[in-house]
């Protein structure tokens, strides 16, 4: 009887029998992963920078019983430093657009210098006390005070200059540790696609921070699957931007026309989203002393009301999606026990949408 047993046939063999061992290990793993995202609440966090994207997932994450690595601390330092600096130039050069003088000669010269130099090369020649001791000089000087309070643009890292400053004798220590609450308030942006799990009361949620501009974002949403719903994060601050300069800035334009292309975008009709108004304190804070009526004519109710506030801001986002059904929350600062309680009613809104469509209204 022929045999076929050649050697190159026998390793064909051998090389058919290894490619459908490991074809299915693949596919073992491939039903392991899909039994896990089944176990999960996937999310796609949302939001132009300086939302407080970053921020919210930090938080879960402290929340969920992830605390920060002593890498994580290390690293935020030197971010804290960097942001306070950052803010402090941008207010510098507001204060030159004002042309507001200086009463001190020798911090008009601290101030050249350090709008000048590269903050690392001013760290090195400084040194941590000495340059954050000139950054808080900087800060309570009048004019500087003046420059700020009269902003017409700000950033994340400006509106945590007093929280950072005010408290210099603890941060000007050589021995200064970040504390949760200063890594929570640091400010970093977020580059491309990061994915963070989280755990809040025996739920596993799977948040997906998109960093980057609106139209990559808008971009990058075809590639996700099995996504349970969008959470579109939104800062306050930009509508207390306008109050104080009396005038609707493009920050809080600009939210509002790429919520409306989230809103209105075929692919993701069919997802729930839930937006997310971040910073209400700064906006809080501004109500009470402000008419919205200056800058939002068609606002209607108590101005110095903050239900009537919050109502007015979220009427503004939901007109730009027409019927469809948004769920909403405010966040106040870093308060974490609200964030906390935000999630649950994720949770909650998420599990409501999918009885919906199992059960019509």
């Amino acid at each position: 009887m022929w045999s076929d047993d050649t050697p190159a046939t026998l390793e064909t063999r051998a090389m058919k029998k290894a490619q459908r061992k490991h074809s299915k290990s693949i596919d073992k793993i491939i039903a392991k992963d899909k039994i896990v995202a089944r176990d999960k609440i996937k999310l796609l966090l949302l939001g132009q920078p300086g939302a407080g994207k970053s921020t919210l997932v930090k938080q879960l994450r402290l929340y969920s019983g992830d605390a920060f690595s002593q890498e994580e601390v290390e690293a935020s330092k030197m971010a804290l430093l960097e942001n306070i600096v950052d803010a402090i130039r941008l207010v510098l050069t507001w204060r030159e657009e004002l042309a507001l003088p200086w009463e001190n000669d020798v911090l008009e010269d601290e101030a050249q210098i350090l709008v000048s130099q590269p903050s690392a090369i001013v760290l090195q020649e400084r040194g941590w006390k000495r340059l954050l001791m000139t950054l808080v000089r900087l800060w309570r000087e009048d004019g500087m005070q003046k420059a700020y309070c009269n902003m017409p643009f700000g950033s994340p890292a400006t509106e945590c200059l007093s929280y950072f400053l005010d408290d210099a004798v603890r941060l000007c220590s050589q021995t200064f540790i970040p504390s949760t609450s200063d890594i929570i308030h640091v400010y970093a942006s977020t580059c491309g696609v990061c994915d963070h799990d989280v755990t809040i009361g025996g739920t596993t949620f799977q948040l997906t921070e998109m960093g980057g501009r609106s139209l990559t974002s808008l971009k990058l949403l075809r590639f996700f699957d099995n996504v349970s719903s969008i959470v579109f994060m939104a800062s306050c601050a930009d509508v207390e931007r306008s109050l104080r300069h009396g005038a609707l800035t493009s920050g809080f334009e600009e939210t509002r026309l790429f919520f409306q292309t989230i809103a209105r975008d075929p692919f993701l009709v069919k997802l729930p989203i839930i937006l997310l108004f971040t910073k209400l304190d700064l906006l809080v804070a501004k109500s009470n002393k402000f008419d919205l009526k200056s800058v939002f004519p068609d606002f209607i109710g108590n101005t110095h009301d903050v239900e009537d506030v919050k109502n007015y801001v979220f009427t503004t986002f939901k007109e730009k999606c027409g019927a469809r059904r948004i769920y909403h929350h405010f966040l106040l600062g870093t308060d974490s026990h609200k964030v906390q309680s935000v999630f649950a009613d994720v949770r909650r809104d998420i599990r409501d949408n999918l009885l919906r469509k199992v059960i019509p209204e």
